[in-house]
């Protein structure tokens, strides 16, 4: 490669790869809750394990929506406001909670995403201290 090369596409590619293996217990969890509505006899969970399943759901999907845009902003070089690595890491941790005793084992297969979703938000809160000791 050159010296002008970017090589952030192809880390992201990488990286993303590396984050596939998280969405297995992710998904387990969004079959789990979904398939056992429409059976016979199936009534809805009782408000804490509904908030456990569902509220899961919620901040698993909003934990990989995050992620994907702050790899965008950083393939981009764009910081973004330090709220979006908190909100990030603030939804994964209520997504991991909710596998409650297996949250471990989801951790496990979410340490790669974790490691990315990490160096993303350090590099977004040091290019944003950067850009205002530049000013």
């Amino acid at each position: 490669m050159d010296d002008g090369a970017d090589t952030r596409p192809l880390l992201a590619l990488i990286a993303w790869a590396m984050c596939a293996p998280a969405l297995l217990p992710y998904l387990l969890l969004v079959f789990e809750a979904l398939a056992e509505i429409g059976q016979p006899g199936w009534s809805p969970p009782a408000w804490p394990q509904a908030l456990r399943i569902y509220g899961g759901i919620a901040a698993g999907c909003g934990a990989w929506a995050t992620l994907a845009w702050t790899s965008w902003r950083w393939l981009r070089r764009r910081p973004l406001h330090w709220a979006w690595p908190l909100l990030n890491l603030s939804l994964g941790l209520l997504a991991l909670a909710s596998f409650g005793g297996g949250a471990p084992i989801a951790a496990m297969f979410a340490s790669s995403a974790i490691a990315f979703a990490g160096y993303l938000a350090f590099w977004h809160v040091g290019a944003n201290l950067r850009a205002r000791v530049s000013r």
